[in-house]
C-alpha cells in the first residue's frame, strides 16, 4: 500500500476523513504535529434539537490502558539465612565488648575524668517577727507643763482686747522711767536737769510712779537752733514711749522699737530772754498730758486686780513645785514674771528638805499677799 502524510504525520494506512476524501501530501497546509493521535471514530455531527451542551459534547473513546503487573523478584533462601547469621554475629560482638568492659577490675586499663562543678545559689531570706506588746496610757495623763503654758499663751492671745484710743496703749504700767534727748543748742539755753525736775515732779504730783529700773520708758526731746541774730529760738519738743516688739509678716518675725504712745509734742519760737521760762512751761504741759493717759489707762482698781491675778499664779506654781519635792522629782525656781504676766523659770534643782522649806516659805508669802490686795479691793 501506498504511503500518505496526513498532518505531517507518518502512517502506513490512507485516513479519511467525514467526507470520505482522501488526504494526500500535497494538499496538506497544518504544521507537522507530532505525537498525535487519531481518534478512533469521527465525532458525531451536532444533533438539531438538541441543547447547547449536548450540541458541544465531544464523544471520544480511548482504550483503556492496561496495568503493569508487579514482578516478584525470587530471594534466595541461601542469601538470606547468610544476612540473619551476619546480623547475629555483629550484634553478639557488640554485647560481649560491653558486658566485658563494665565487669573488668583492672583499673590499669580504665582512665577516670572527674569534673568538679561549683554552683553559688544566692537566697534572699526575710523573717518577719511579729512583736506584741501593750502599751498602758494612765487616764488621764499628766500633760507637760510647756503644753499647758502654750495653751494659756493662745488663749489669751485670742481675748486680747483691741486698742480704741492713744491712752489705752499706757495699759499695764506699773512704773515708768523718763530719758532725756537734748541737743547742743537747747543745752546752751537750759540745763538738762531742769528739764528732768520739772518733768519727774509732774508726774509724781499726778500719781504715776517712776522707777530707774522700768521697763516702761517714757522719751522726751527737746531740739532746737536760733537765727542769724542769735536772739530768736525757733525749737521742738516731743514726748513718747517706744517698746519692744516682736513683729511677724508673711511667716517672718523681726524684733524692733516701736513707738506706741505719742502726745504732747509742740514746736514754735521765743525769744532767748524768755526761752528758758517758755520751755519749762512746756515740759509741763507734756507732762500733764502723759499723766492723764496714763492714769486713764492704769486706774488704781485695775492695778489691785493685775497684781491679784499675778498673785494667784505664783501660788499656783509653788504648790506644784512643792509636790514634785514631795514626790521626789525635780522642782524649778521661779525668777520673776515677764510683761505678759507669765512666769519666769530656772533649771531643774533636785528635791531635797531644804527646798521644800523654801517653797513653803514662799507659799506662806504668796498667800499674805493675796489677803492684803483683796482687802484693798473691797
Amino acid at each position: 500500500m501506498g504511503k500518505t502524510q496526513i498532518g505531517c504525520i507518518q502512517t502506513s494506512t490512507p485516513q479519511i476523513r467525514a467526507t470520505g476524501k482522501t488526504i494526500s501530501a500535497a494538499n496538506c497546509s497544518t504544521p507537522p504535529i507530532w505525537n498525535f493521535r487519531l481518534p478512533p471514530r469521527p465525532t458525531p455531527p451536532f444533533a438539531p434539537n438538541s441543547n447547547w451542551a449536548s450540541s458541544h459534547r465531544i464523544i471520544t473513546s480511548r482504550p483503556q490502558r492496561r496495568r503493569r503487573r508487579l514482578r516478584h523478584r525470587s530471594i534466595d533462601p541461601f542469601m538470606k539465612n547468610l544476612r540473619t547469621l551476619s546480623f547475629l554475629l555483629c550484634f553478639g560482638t557488640c554485647a560481649i565488648i560491653f558486658l566485658g568492659g563494665c565487669g573488668s577490675k583492672d583499673n590499669s586499663s580504665v582512665k577516670f575524668i572527674t569534673n568538679t562543678v561549683t554552683n553559688f545559689i544566692t537566697r534572699y531570706v526575710t523573717n518577719t517577727d511579729i512583736i506584741n506588746f501593750t502599751n498602758e496610757v494612765p487616764v488621764p495623763a499628766a500633760i507637760p507643763q510647756t503644753y499647758i503654758d502654750g495653751d494659756t499663751f493662745l488663749k489669751w492671745v485670742r481675748n486680747v482686747p483691741i486698742l480704741t484710743s492713744d491712752d489705752q496703749a499706757l495699759f499695764a504700767m506699773d512704773d515708768v522711767k523718763v530719758l532725756y534727748i537734748l541737743d547742743n543748742t537747747i543745752k546752751q539755753t537750759i540745763l538738762e536737769d531742769d528739764v528732768k525736775a520739772k518733768f519727774e515732779l509732774t508726774l509724781r504730783k499726778n500719781g504715776v510712779p517712776i522707777n530707774p529700773d522700768s521697763r516702761n520708758t517714757v522719751f522726751v526731746g527737746l531740739t532746737g537752733f536760733y537765727d542769724e541774730t542769735g536772739m530768736l529760738l525757733c525749737y521742738n519738743y516731743n514726748v513718747s514711749v517706744s517698746e519692744s516688739q516682736l513683729i511677724f509678716r508673711n511667716g517672718e518675725g523681726r524684733r524692733g522699737m516701736v513707738t506706741v504712745w505719742q502726745r504732747g509734742g509742740s514746736h514754735g519760737t521765743v525769744g532767748k530772754v524768755k526761752a528758758n521760762e517758755a520751755l519749762l512751761r512746756v515740759v509741763e504741759k507734756s507732762a500733764e498730758v502723759f499723766a492723764n493717759d496714763y492714769l486713764s489707762a492704769n486706774p488704781k482698781q485695775n492695778t489691785i486686780k493685775r497684781n491679784l491675778t499675778f498673785a494667784n499664779s505664783e501660788l499656783q506654781f509653788w504648790q506644784t513645785q512643792l509636790a514634785n519635792v514631795n514626790a521626789g522629782k525635780n522642782w524649778t525656781p521661779l525668777l520673776g514674771w515677764d510683761v505678759y504676766g507669765f512666769p519666769m523659770i530656772g533649771n531643774l534643782t533636785p528635791p531635797s528638805s531644804d527646798a521644800a522649806d523654801a517653797i513653803r516659805q514662799s507659799i506662806s508669802a504668796v498667800t499674805n499677799s493675796i489677803d492684803k490686795l483683796q482687802k484693798q479691793l473691797q
